[in-house]
């Protein structure tokens, strides 16, 4: 029951016509979220403890998942989100509206022309070919210490 009721909420969080009513139904979204997670945890629903420790001893270090993506990656999504943030304010300023509207998940799609569209989906290539290069190049390989057979439940 509390799931579809977490999705509502999220959907009036997104649809929200006022400033107001977005806070508080992101306020209710939260507070149901913590309230599902502590009877998850009550419950016993999940993974005990022990295998969460065992997979957290045997998961890949950030640092080393770092050093091992290239930096192509960083590239693309920094071409991704630079550009198309620039795209969508460039937008918004064309329509005369106030850059605090494209915060809202679906407003800067609605008046979007032809060319903005075409503009973004020449991003998202640019952006692909990129992060296809870098993996390309020098594909990420972690140390043996994570591997998938180790991660697996047995």
């Amino acid at each position: 029951m509390a799931v579809p009721v977490y999705i509502v909420l999220i959907f009036r969080t997104m649809t929200a016509k006022t400033g107001k009513d977005s806070a508080i139904n992101f306020a209710l979204t939260q507070g149901l979220g913590v309230v599902l997670l502590l009877l998850f945890s009550i419950s016993g629903i999940g993974p005990s403890s022990e295998e969460l420790r065992r997979a957290q001893s045997q998961a890949p270090k950030a640092e080393e998942m770092l050093k091992a993506m290239p930096w192509e990656l960083f590239v693309a999504g920094t071409i991704w989100i630079v550009g198309g943030n620039y795209i969508i304010l460039r937008q918004r300023r064309k329509a005369g509206e106030s850059w605090i509207k494209a915060l809202k998940p679906f407003a800067p799609f609605r008046y979007m022309d032809r060319r903005s569209w075409l503009q973004l989906l020449l991003l998202v290539f640019l952006s692909l070919a990129v992060a296809q290069v870098g993996l390309v190049r020098r594909p990420p390989h972690l140390s043996q210490s994570a591997t998938p057979t180790q991660l697996s439940p047995q």
